[in-house]
């Protein structure tokens, strides 16, 4: 028995020690990836300033009204500001109340969002992979993303959105793989004399990101969803304890969002504002959901090709998180069972969260009058599509 249990510790530690040299090689890496993301979208927009559409001038006007003392008003004619959530605008006023050019210094902005999303998801990858070359792919897929880049050259909101994303993403994975008595990793750990004690600090810190991302964009109430379908179905805890979990972050997450748009009905008696039906039907709108994420992956006419990488990703990132969740990987080390596990627990989370959103933003350009799918509303998918596939790939090897 002890020499089994010296062998995981051993096992363990190499894993351990692979990571840290590969950390020492990667880093340097990926923070130079993410310098060029900086400079690629301060190269394009620091001579005039981002590019801005009725949305920023909307966020900008906003802004200026609140600092004037009449409240956040819409330009054009006077009505309060309801049909975006208030976080953008806010952040802008806070701005040009230390006098700054809000179109000159919002590019310095999004240029730094745009590095920190590029290296926290390389981060992330190499902390849960352990390969330093699977961390340099998924940088340099968001570096080399013609979605995120054409995002961040606007005075746009969703590219805090993304980031808000990303860093629930992050500290969701990092609550669900803390281990507990009824999954089969835990045994192993006590075998090898290794426990991940659970914390609600990352729990807490997931809720704090989704409030902020509801703030930012009403669509982030697909990530209330995916956190609540991901603490009340795919932990493998008792009941209550699920219950709980999902109370708390139900409540964080959703009470700012919802304050304000108790304010919006008071002030117009609307929620988000007027919104008139769609001219598109539903087959219309699938459509140009594919054709938008099939272009991502492959020329227009190889759209068959991207179709079937697609449906390959899914299906495989749902057997690989089945076959973990049983426990057919005990055989391995710790470290490399470990490692599966956590993958396919962030597997799940990118892979509820695409479907999620992607189901609702079907089902609102359906049903009211809204930008065409393109883009800018499919945007925020493209990072979790990119570590889907990373992580995906990483637990095949495995």
């Amino acid at each position: 028995m002890n020499k089994r249990k010296n062998s995981n510790h051993d096992s363990f530690f190499r894993h351990s020690e692979g990571i840290n040299i590969s950390v020492v090689i990667t880093v340097p890496i990926l923070v130079l990836i993410a310098a060029c993301g900086a400079v690629l979208i301060l190269y394009s927009s620091v001579k005039y300033g981002l590019a801005i559409t009725h949305d920023s001038v909307a966020y900008m006007y906003a802004a200026e009204s609140l600092l004037s003392g009449k409240g956040m008003q819409y330009f054009g004619y006077e009505s309060p500001f309801v049909q975006w959530p208030p976080l953008f605008s806010l952040l802008l006023a806070g701005l040009r109340a230390l006098d700054a050019d809000l179109i000159y210094v919002t590019s310095y902005i999004n240029a730094v969002i745009y590095a920190f999303i590029i290296l926290i998801s390389g981060l992330w990858v190499l902390k849960s992979t352990g390969r330093g070359s699977f961390a340099i792919m998924a940088s340099l897929a968001l570096l080399a993303s013609i979605p995120l880049y054409y995002i961040f050259r606007y005075m746009w909101s969703e590219s805090l959105f993304i980031f808000f994303t990303l860093l629930f993403f992050v500290s969701m994975g990092n609550h669900i793989n803390r281990t507990n008595t009824k999954t089969p990793l835990h045994k192993a750990n006590i075998r090898a004399g290794y426990i991940r004690k659970p914390s609600l600090k990352n729990l807490i810190m997931s809720s704090v990101f989704t409030a902020l991302a509801c703030l930012t964009r009403y669509m982030g109430i697909t990530l209330i969803i995916t956190g609540v379908l991901i603490l009340l179905l795919f932990q493998k805890k008792k009941w209550f304890t699920r219950l709980a979990e999902t109370i708390l972050f139900g409540v964080i997450s959703s009470l700012p969002t919802f304050a304000w748009i108790i304010r919006n009905y008071i002030l117009t008696e609307t929620l988000t504002g007027g919104r008139v039906p769609s001219q598109k039907s539903l087959a219309e709108n699938i459509e140009l959901f594919f054709d938008t994420v099939a272009l991502w992956i492959a020329p227009v006419y190889s759209q068959k090709l991207s179709y079937l990488i697609l449906g390959i990703l899914t299906l495989l990132s749902i057997i690989i998180f089945i076959i973990s969740k049983s426990g057919m990987f005990l055989k391995y080390d710790l470290g490399d069972y470990t490692k599966i596990v956590d993958n396919a627990n962030n597997i799940i989370i990118l892979l509820i969260f695409t479907i999620t959103y992607s189901i609702y933003i079907i089902f609102s350009v359906t049903t009211v009058s809204i930008d065409s799918i393109n883009n800018r509303l499919l945007s925020p998918i493209y990072p979790s599509l990119v570590l889907l596939a990373i992580f995906t790939i990483g637990n095949c090897l495995e």
